[in-house]
């Protein structure tokens, strides 16, 4: 069983970069990661634990973290179209079957769009809108809580 701790708001690293607001300090701290159910992925230097099962069991919440996952090439896009894509804009790259990447977005719905959601990235841009249908299409779990094992606080068992 994976401990976790009980931190002050001081104790944890405030990512506020943009007015997206990125601080995770209502995240639960982990000092280990859980066996079943969880992953990781970096932000910023930090490691942040998502749960992988969620998903399918609640709705998405306006405001909250989630790891979104992107691959190239697209499910669509077929090998010979990737192949010539990838001799004309990255001839120097050694060749690369599939790529995928995960990242943090904070998940929101802008006044005036009710029916509408954007990814924000750390970074301050948008990424959107997709339609309520479409919103989770790319997403892989939703974030939980940072690992940091070496933190000084209170823990429980």
């Amino acid at each position: 069983m994976p401990s976790t701790a009980t931190a002050h708001t001081s104790t944890l690293p405030a990512l506020s970069l943009t007015e997206t607001d990125f601080a995770l300090q209502k995240l639960r701290v982990f000092r280990s990661i859980p066996v079943h159910h969880h992953d990781v992925v970096a932000l910023q230097g930090y490691v942040v634990v998502y749960e992988t099962d969620g998903l399918c069991c609640e709705e998405i919440q306006d405001g909250a973290l989630y790891v979104v996952e992107n691959q190239r090439p697209v499910g669509g896009m077929g090998w010979e179209t990737y192949d010539r894509f990838n001799r004309e804009h990255e001839p120097c790259e050694p060749r690369v079957r599939i790529s995928t990447s995960r990242r943090v977005v904070r998940v929101i719905r802008r006044a005036g769009e009710p029916k509408r959601w954007w990814h924000v990235l750390p970074t301050g841009y948008h990424d959107g809108p997709y339609a309520d249908w479409g919103v989770a299409h790319s997403m892989v779990g939703k974030v939980v809580g940072i690992y940091q094992p070496n933190l000084k606080t209170n823990c429980r068992r």
